[in-house]
């Protein structure tokens, strides 16, 4: 009944598409995302210690495959690539790293991490952990995909937009046909909330 009352009726127009795309552009933009290289510590003598080791020119990724206490990265030589719908999870880290240059070393950084993020054991809620990071790459904020790239998923869209309307549309229609025939029996009702 749906596929034929609904589904069938739909005809999306390439310029109904194009709207959609037009006045829906964070429907079609990706989502920020910036990849860190990140030695996270317990002090921060340590990390001032291992700043000055990664200006002397030691390796940041040996250095983190050694200390860093963050456990995504850690085998990865400290690389990690943070959205920005990770935000929640990576706060004073995301912002921090969104006001920093690509390629400067920042920090030592004073940071709440969770426990669910550290290898440490007895961790206590609220402790401070110090991180050392550089930008490796951002996408920024970025504009719309290209419509050429969106534009299937703009046409899924609108279609599915439309259907709603009229799947709501044909559903008050049949509402209102069969009012006259449709009778509520309110003690059965009142019965069966008691139960």
């Amino acid at each position: 009944l749906r596929r034929t009352a609904v589904k069938e009726a739909v005809a999306v127009s390439d310029d109904e598409v194009h709207d959609y795309y037009v006045q829906h552009p964070e429907m079609f933009t990706p989502p920020e995302s910036i990849t860190i290289q990140e030695i996270l510590v317990k002090t921060e003598e340590e990390a001032a210690a291992l700043r000055e080791r990664i200006d002397r020119g030691e390796d940041m990724g040996q250095l983190a495959r050694e200390h860093t206490r963050r456990a995504r990265g850690r085998g990865e030589n400290g690389v990690l690539r943070i959205s920005s719908f990770e935000r929640p999870l990576y706060g004073e880290l995301f912002e921090a790293a969104q006001e920093a240059r690509v390629g400067q070393l920042n920090g030592p950084l004073a940071l709440s991490v969770p426990a669910s993020q550290v290898l440490d054991a007895g961790l206590s809620p609220g402790d401070a952990y110090f991180s050392i990071f550089k930008v490796l790459s951002t996408t920024g904020e970025r504009g719309p995909e290209p419509f050429a790239t969106a534009q299937r998923r703009a046409r899924a869209l609108v279609r599915r937009q439309q259907e709603s309307i009229l799947a709501d549309q044909f559903l008050q229609g049949l509402r209102r046909q069969y009012e006259p025939r449709v009778k509520v029996f309110r003690q059965a009702i009142e019965a069966l909330a008691r139960q």
